[in-house]
């Protein structure tokens, strides 16, 4: 079992524990519709409080080794762009799943690949997982991108219940194995 970490480092990035104090931001960030339309969790309109909850579940699950959802933070300036985290519940054993947003002001910089590679790696590290998964909204051709950057593969098509909808949306799963990790840092 790992022990609870500070942070994870990357060249432009700071992927650190969610706090309190986040939860303007993510509240500001993910309220946009532009956000909440790709991501499979997150609620529009996203309502006061609800930001506030995520942070204490997070912390929770966190402290339970559950999933771990980590602010991303721009190194220099420290400011806030998003959130990314790895579900190990529900998984099989030596399984994580990834799931990120990265807010509309910050997209197209590059962010959520570098987030994505830093947190795989510490997946393989720290967790010696052996398979990460993915979905993502067969439309969301950005994510797909990123995915693939970071050498996850497609692995087919599932049909998908968003919440607060009744019609259902197609996902894509994507997965890497940890060996094939290493060769795309």
């Amino acid at each position: 079992m790992i022990h609870l970490l500070e942070k994870i480092e990357s060249a432009r990035l700071v992927l650190r524990p969610l706090d309190i104090g986040d939860a303007g931001d993510i509240q500001r960030l993910a309220g946009d519709f532009e956000i909440a339309r790709w991501a499979e969790n997150v609620p529009h309109p996203y309502e006061d409080g609800e930001a506030e909850k995520f942070i204490d579940h997070s912390a929770e699950r966190y402290r339970r080794h559950e999933a771990y959802t980590f602010a991303i933070i721009e190194s220099g300036s420290g400011v806030f762009t998003g959130t990314i985290d790895l579900r190990l519940e529900g998984q099989n054993k030596g399984d994580g799943e990834i799931g990120y947003w990265i807010g509309r002001e910050f997209q197209g910089k590059g962010y959520a690949t570098e987030a994505t590679k830093s947190l795989l790696a510490f997946a393989v590290d720290h967790l010696e997982l052996e398979r990460i998964n993915a979905n993502v909204l067969e439309d969301n051709a950005a994510s797909i991108n990123v995915l693939k950057k970071c050498g996850m593969r497609f692995k087919g098509r599932e049909k998908l219940q968003r919440a607060g909808s009744d019609e259902p949306v197609t996902s894509e799963r994507y997965a890497v194995f940890a060996k094939d990790i290493r060769r795309h840092d």
